[in-house]
């Protein structure tokens, strides 16, 4: 991708995207607030029981960082509908309670900080 940033030599590590392309790649998603006039960077994704879940999509330096930004909406929205239970949410996604664990910690790695996403459980709820 030479000329990408317009300085220095060409990164063979670096995939150009075309903001036509995420468009496209999103397209399947509904517009929160449906209708043609809602917002692009509003979407619906789906949710582990069926549901959909309100996304912010907003533009990042990389595709990573976007897709990360929306694992972590997905995880926190699982985490507050499923009351602070994290074998529920490893339930909901991998259909295994006992991988509880395993949610936490790619939370933890997303930089979810479930001791501050607690204070927005619910009430009712808790880990």
């Amino acid at each position: 991708p030479a000329g990408l940033s317009g300085r220095g030599p060409a990164r063979t590590d670096v995939v150009p995207v075309q903001p036509r392309v995420v468009r496209d790649l999103l397209r399947p998603m509904r517009a929160v607030g449906a209708g043609r006039h809602a917002s692009p960077a509003a979407a619906a994704a789906p949710e582990a029981d069926g549901g959909t879940i309100p996304v912010r999509i907003a533009p990042a330096r990389t595709l990573h960082d976007v897709a990360a930004s929306v694992e972590r909406q997905y995880l926190e929205h699982l985490y507050l509908h499923h009351r602070g239970r994290l074998d529920r949410v490893a339930e909901a996604l991998l259909g295994d309670r006992g991988a509880a664990r395993k949610v936490q910690l790619r939370m933890n790695q997303l930089g979810i900080r479930l001791r501050d996403l607690k204070r927005r459980v619910p009430q009712g709820g808790g880990a």
